[in-house]
């Protein structure tokens, strides 16, 4: 029990040096990024998400995409580009329609 405390003691004395260790490296420092690249990774996020299911649109910094089902190969993502859904609405129904039908 001695041995212990003497440990604890020991290591609460010393934190005061540690933290002091740990402000003189310094953080790693990432460049923030830029809005291109942050849309870029959204979107690369978005479409690599493995909760889509057949038919769900995602919307990217590219445009409008449909999602067609995993590729061949069990990996890859197949999409297919759309117009924006707001501005053909009949299109795109039956697209979607006919998407989840195949399933």
């Amino acid at each position: 029990m001695v041995v212990l405390r003497a440990v604890a003691v020991a290591l609460i004395l010393s934190l005061p040096l540690l933290t002091t260790t740990w402000a003189e490296s310094g953080r790693i420092k990432h460049k923030r990024l830029s809005t291109d690249e942050q849309q870029r990774a959204l979107s690369e996020a978005v479409m690599n998400d493995g909760s889509l299911q057949v038919g769900d649109i995602v919307v990217t910094d590219r445009g409008y995409f449909i999602f067609e089902g995993v590729g061949e190969d069990g990996v890859t993502n197949r999409f297919r580009a759309i117009g924006n859904p707001s501005t053909q609405p009949a299109t795109q129904a039956g697209t979607v329609k006919r998407l989840r039908e195949a399933r």
